[in-house]
């Protein structure tokens, strides 16, 4: 039978021994992979001690025996492993490495959430399931998702910021908020085909990010356009952009934390700014809403730096959404001293006394566009 390398990889994830897995979409049924019993997880410490879980709760099956010895941990439950539960090892600072039995179909929420120090994980190509937080925080390097797994769910590595080389396999079909925000060190990503949903800043704060390939990559690789809404975008070594032509909509937190861009260029096309699609971009002193956006979100283009400059040229004030919020806070946090809001002349008054633009009233003044 054919023989296939199949690698899980998070940090260093390799895989080497023959063994027969479970049926899952797209993986072979032989693979190489460690001789590890499926009632047994083995680990390694930074103080080559041994660690118990973080969440004991969630353990789905009773340790009988826990040893360190010839620099390897050995957990040994009294059943096989099939899921690695919520929280399991969560804040196991010591923890340096792991490999699961090939057992393992779901990794649950939170389960290696802020492990400062894991390094590597050998985990199945057949895990189904990695809920959200999982690998939080972890300084992993590289990661290739296993087949099965269809959804990368909320911040699954949120804050990963040794992460540089992501493999997102066919069968994925949703990136979920903030799966990778603030992965600092992450570089290009591939978008497969079969995803059909991104949701709102899967990649804000991710500065190191040049280029999208795949699936809803705009012509220069630098944006994720679905539908003729920006959902996504690349800033590394970025600090003037121009939006293309036949966008209509800025999605939620686009460009969130996009600290070095310095001037948008935004096409007449766009009708929509979402919630929080410039937030943050704190180099960003300069905007300018062109004349047929109907609709900002809150904190659309907020920095909390000023002074900041907004020129909004629709005659018609953009109906303005402040969410959950208090206030608006689209633009600055109160109480606005050095912010200013230049509208068509003819406007002033309207933009006054507006239901959100009001709060911005003494920073509105008439410009000749």
């Amino acid at each position: 039978m054919l023989r296939l390398l199949v690698y899980a990889l998070l940090a260093t994830i390799a895989v080497a021994c023959n063994a027969e897995g479970p049926d899952v979409p797209n993986a072979p049924t032989h693979i190489d992979y460690p001789e590890i019993p499926n009632n047994e997880i083995w680990y390694t410490t930074s103080d080559k001690e041994t660690i118990t879980p973080s969440w004991a709760p969630s353990l789905e099956h009773a340790i009988v025996s826990n040893t360190y010895a010839d620099g390897k941990g050995v957990m040994c439950f009294d059943g096989d492993i099939t899921e690695i539960g919520s929280m399991l090892f969560s804040n196991s600072y010591r923890l340096t490495s792991i490999t699961l039995p090939l057992s393992v179909k779901h990794i649950g929420k939170e389960a290696f959430d802020n492990c400062t120090k894991l390094k590597t994980i050998t985990i199945s190509p057949y895990v189904e399931s990695i809920g959200k937080r999982a690998f939080y925080g972890c300084p992993i390097t590289e990661f290739t998702l296993p087949a099965g797994v269809t959804t990368l769910e909320v911040a699954v590595f949120g804050a990963c910021q040794k992460l540089e080389k992501v493999t997102l396999s066919e069968g994925l079909t949703k990136i979920s908020k903030n799966a990778f925000t603030s992965c600092t060190a992450l570089k290009s990503l591939n978008i497969p085909k079969s995803v059909e949903e991104i949701e709102a800043g899967a990649f804000a704060g991710c500065r190191s990010l040049a280029q999208f390939s795949g699936k809803y990559a705009s012509e220069d690789g630098r944006c994720l356009i679905k539908d003729n809404a920006l959902i996504a975008f690349a800033p590394n070594g970025i600090r003037s952009y121009t939006i293309p032509k036949g966008v209509t909509t800025i999605g939620e937190s686009a460009f969130a934390l996009c600290e070095n861009i310095e001037f948008v260029d935004i096409p007449t096309s766009v009708t929509r700014i979402e919630a929080m699609a410039f937030s943050y971009c704190y180099a960003l002193e300069t905007i300018t809403i062109p004349e047929n956006v109907e609709y900002l979100g809150a904190r659309c283009c907020f920095t909390s730096r000023t002074p900041q400059s907004v020129y909004c040229m629709p005659t018609t004030p953009p109906t303005a959404d402040k969410g959950t919020e208090s206030s608006w806070f689209a633009f600055s946090s109160a109480p606005y001293p050095e912010l200013t809001i230049y509208v068509p002349k003819g406007s002033v008054e309207a933009y006054k006394i507006s239901a959100e633009w009001e709060q911005f009233a003494k920073n509105i003044v008439g410009y000749e566009f």
